[in-house]
């Protein structure tokens, strides 16, 4: 599996939701200040399938991983504005 550096992400997006391109996840193609406003843009820009995530205003890194393989624990829900 390849690790993503989102690094610029972060620097960017500070406090943002964002939707990522499906194809590599790394490429921004939606944002907002909901989850929603992310995705809306995102199929607007033609990505149906773009994955969403919220950028925190502090660098945070947790990284897990059990027999399905990593994974993201203990996300921020109250920045979850559906």
């Amino acid at each position: 599996m390849k690790l993503i550096d989102w690094t610029q992400l972060f620097e960017d997006y500070q406090g943002q939701w964002v939707a990522l391109s499906d194809a590599d996840n790394e490429t921004v193609v939606g944002s907002g200040e909901t989850a929603k406003a992310a995705l809306d843009q995102a199929h607007r820009n033609g990505f149906s399938n773009a994955a969403i995530t919220f950028v925190p205003n502090e660098k945070l890194v947790r990284l897990c991983a059990n027999d399905v393989g990593p994974f993201v624990e203990d996300c921020d829900h109250e920045h979850w504005d559906w």
